[in-house]
């Protein structure tokens, strides 16, 4: 049994009538659905144009927290540096008898150092503060986040009276079969973030990296205030390392290839810190083979002569050793001078390579690479094939370049930008495609033809002419549904945001065409549906007139051109003030500093050279004595003004017991052994042993006593184990075991000898009184070897020479009150003023006498140690 409903039961109309009811609502939930989906359309665009704006305050943070990461390296390193360069100057001095030409490059580079240091930490300490005060400016004067206006917010909500006003037939609009009226987005500023490029363009944020970049132009712009001092704070820090390591270099000369006799370890040192200085300017400069074959030379071949000048002098001039070479002080200097040459020319040739410029950046160091983090310099145009916005180079030098514009922000307000490349053909373009493009001119000719047509007056035509006309209609009317099909589609692509900058109420504008005959036939366009009407459709109010549109946009064109080149005039102002380093003068301090700094470097190693060339012209003057460092010294030394080189201790001291009758007898030398303690004295005519402080009263047997208790005069004893030589003065030196002469060979100079020891073995050293110099070398090989005296004066007045237990020949200048000191290897060691009364010596004991009361002692345990100093 079927039961029938109410609706079923109603007639037709019935129903009809009430779907025809319902259809308000339904529209209006359609268009609170529209409503809606353009709201949350249009606040996910604010929302991505603030997140676009924090991603590149994110990203001035990261460029600028680069150079105040790199700013705060270099400070730490050049500041550990320069405490080791204090340290060393104050602390690691020279040893007392430092030669003048190998101290002056030590104190040269290690003051090149500090200087270098001191001034890479005040370039760095300047562009990091310059950074972090860029950093502060830009986020908070340039790049805000973009706050959503009032009239953006309100434009966004749905009101009901827009749903009323839409008419009777929006409210009864049949679903599918009517399509739906578009909504207008004319009220709606700053919807799409878009930027002016040219009269007839606009382009997105979103789509062009042109505009995406230009916060990056601002940082390349700011970076400009302190590229210079981030570029030199890397330079001198460079150059500081490499001054540093050649104070390493010579400093190892000066103790352990003079001072602690340890050449070879020395030479090691030198080698090392010469590759090392080779390896780091290799690391930071970019140079090409004929400059990296100078720079290796000159970076090697200072610190060589230098070794070249200690072998001359401290391995062969100063040594015992008759096997070495026999050379003067002169082929030191000559090496040392060659050295001091060499360093000028480095100090030259690598400030060349750091000449900065019109931008003030060094373009050799590769540091200026490290400065261009962004991809806009040569090297990354020809390295790196990425899309960087074809980065230009407008700088001779090939380094990163800066428009003379300056950086736009276009984050909620729309500005030109001045003269940009249009896009290329065939490409995607935001404002219009290729299709629409093609449509739009054929619709353009089909219509003219149409119009052309349309103006001869209707009742001229013949039946084939208004055959053409219908025609023609029918092609516009299906080309002008294919275009409204395009702008559709169009609509969609790149920009999701719903309307146009054109897009009137209720859809309907004003057209006018110009015929033949000068008159102005109007015709209407609904830009929504696409339906053109040549009668005036109803609803006159929403009807834009073409005209009157244009001529207001024109006026509000010229209005907003001029507020946004007074916009424009402002923010370049704003950055001219911000970048004022473009001035050459600003822009090159760093390097004025760095060439002055080295220009001072450079006159000293002249001064050096001037200096080190007087000493060596004057070495040919017998009476040079003032500009040795040796007598400086000594004379310091003399006069209490300064300890002495070494410092002299004694284990105790002992009066001499002679017999009762030995009322006139004064011994005037002495000789004893190191091997048993064996002592003899020595008078004019006789030997007497000594048997700790009990003098013989015996004379000591020699089988050439004869001849110097006669008519022979004994000079000088010494003693080499058990046997006793004899110094007569005929200048022979005869053994009292066998009378024979053991002094064969003696160089010519040697004609008179005014002191003796035995040495070793079978080695003696001895004093010449012809030439006042000291000689060592073997009898029964005939080899000798002079030693000059190293300060001012000779030897001629020594009257004793002894070889302590330690190996140094210790000399003797009574009249003097000096004591000089060689150590084992022929090395000076240094002078020492001693008391009024030491007459003579031998091994670890001084013969000594007594200013009040002329009695005679012996001075035991004699020790010399190097002083700390």
């Amino acid at each position: 049994m079927l039961i029938s409903t109410p609706s079923d039961l109603a007639p037709p109309a019935l129903t009809k009538t009430k779907s025809s009811s319902r259809l308000p609502f339904y529209n209006r939930e359609v268009y609170n659905f529209n409503r809606t989906m353009r709201q949350k359309n249009l606040y996910q665009h604010q929302k991505q144009r603030v997140m676009a704006v924090v991603l590149y305050r994110e990203d001035l943070r990261d460029l600028f927290g680069l150079t105040i990461g790199k700013m705060d390296c270099y400070m730490l390193v050049s500041t550990l540096l320069v405490g080791f360069c204090t340290e060393m100057f104050y602390k690691g001095r020279t040893p007392l008898l430092a030669p003048n030409w190998l101290f002056w490059p030590w104190s040269i580079t290690l003051g090149a150092a500090f200087f270098y240091f001191f001034l890479s930490i005040w370039l760095a300490l300047h562009a990091s503060i310059s950074a972090q005060t860029y950093s502060v400016r830009s986020l908070t004067q340039w790049l805000r986040l973009p706050v959503a206006s009032s009239m953006e917010i309100s434009e966004g909500s749905a009101r009901l009276e827009d749903f009323e006003g839409s008419g009777v037939g929006g409210w009864f609009r049949v679903p599918v079969v009517t399509e739906y009226a578009r909504e207008s987005n004319l009220k709606i500023p700053g919807l799409e973030h878009k930027e002016v490029k040219g009269k007839n363009e606009i382009r997105d944020l979103t789509t062009e990296w042109d505009t995406f970049k230009q916060h990056f132009a601002l940082f390349n712009q700011l970076h400009r205030k302190w590229q210079g001092h981030e570029a030199y704070a890397r330079v001198c820090m460079c150059m500081g390392t490499l001054q540093f390591l050649y104070a390493l270099a010579y400093f190892a000369l000066l103790y352990w290839g003079y001072f602690w006799e340890n050449p070879l370890a020395a030479y090691v040192i030198v080698t090392l810190c010469s590759v090392a200085a080779l390896l780091n300017a290799k690391m930071n400069l970019t140079v090409n083979f004929t400059e990296f074959c100078i720079m290796a030379f000159l970076t090697a071949v200072p610190p060589f002569l230098y070794c070249a000048a200690v072998l001359c002098e401290y391995e062969w001039g100063n040594s015992f050793n008759v096997e070495l070479p026999q050379v003067n002080e002169r082929p030191a200097l000559i090496f040392a001078l060659s050295a001091h040459i060499m360093g000028l020319l480095y100090e030259m040739f690598f400030v060349y390579l750091t000449v900065a410029d019109k931008n003030g950046l060094p373009v050799k160091f590769s540091t200026v690479w490290c400065i261009d983090v962004l991809g806009f310099g040569l090297e990354t145009i020809k390295e790196v094939h990425e899309p960087v916005a074809e980065p230009k180079i407008i700088n001779s030098s090939g380094l990163p370049g800066f428009t003379e514009e300056g950086p736009i922000n276009d984050w909620g307000v729309h500005k030109p930008t001045g003269q940009q490349d249009g896009a290329k053909t065939g490409e995607y373009h935001p404002d219009i495609s290729k299709d629409l493009k093609y449509a739009c001119k054929k619709a353009e000719k089909d219509m003219q033809k149409m119009f052309r047509h349309w103006a001869k007056e209707e009742h001229l035509l013949s039946d084939s002419e208004k055959k053409e006309l219908t025609k023609l209609k029918g092609r516009f009317e299906k080309d002008r549904k294919r275009l409204a099909q395009l702008l559709d589609e169009e609509r969609g692509k790149g920009d999701a945001t719903p309307g146009t900058p054109f897009n009137p109420t209720e859809g309907w504008i004003r057209l006018g065409y110009k015929t033949e005959a000068g008159e102005n036939l109007p015709y209407y366009l609904n830009v929504e549906t696409g339906e053109i009407k040549w009668d005036s459709p109803t609803g006159d109010a929403g009807i834009y007139d073409y005209k009157e549109t244009t001529k207001s946009v024109e006026s509000q064109l010229r209005q907003f051109e001029l507020k946004s080149k007074a916009l424009l005039d402002q923010e370049r102002a704003a950055i001219q003030a911000a970048t004022d380093a473009s001035h050459r003068e600003k822009v090159r301090v760093p390097y004025m500093l760095f060439r002055f700094g080295s220009v001072v470097i450079m006159a000293a190693w002249l001064f050096a050279i001037a200096e080190t060339s007087a000493e060596v012209s004057l070495k040919y003057d017998p009476s040079f004595n003032e500009r040795n460092v040796h007598e400086r010294r000594l004379k310091m030394v003399t006069n209490g003004e300064a300890s002495g080189p070494f410092e002299i201790t004694y284990a105790g001291k002992e009066a001499l017991r002679f017999p009762e009758h030995f009322v006139w007898y004064t011994p005037r030398k002495m000789g004893c052994s190191n091997n048993n303690g064996k002592a003899v004295l020595a008078d004019f005519h006789s030997l007497r042993e000594v048997s700790g402080p009990v003098v013989s009263s015996s004379p000591l047997k020699c089988a050439v006593a004869s001849k110097y208790v006669k008519d022979k005069e004994i000079k000088d004893v010494t003693v080499r184990g058990d046997e006793v030589f004899v110094l007569l003065d005929d200048n022979q030196l005869y053994s009292c075991a066998t009378g024979d002469s053991v002094l064969q060979s003696l160089p010519v100079e040697v004609a008179s000898i005014a002191a003796i020891t035995a040495r070793g073995d079978g080695d003696f050293a001895l004093v010449s009184s012809f030439d006042g110099k000291l000689y060592v070398g073997s009898p029964s090989t005939g080899k000798w070897r002079s030693v000059t005296r190293p300060i001012s004066g000779d030897y001629k007045a020594c009257t004793s020479i002894q070889e302590t237990s330690a190996g140094d020949i210790v000399l003797l200048l009574p009249e003097e009150r000096m004591m000089h000191v060689f150590n084992s290897r022929g090395l000076f060691v240094g002078a020492q003023p001693i008391p009024l009364g030491y007459i003579s010596g031998c091994g670890d004991q001084l013969l000594a006498q007594s200013e009040m009361t002329a009695r005679l002692s012996i001075v035991k345990g004699l020790r010399i140690t190097p002083s700390s100093l």
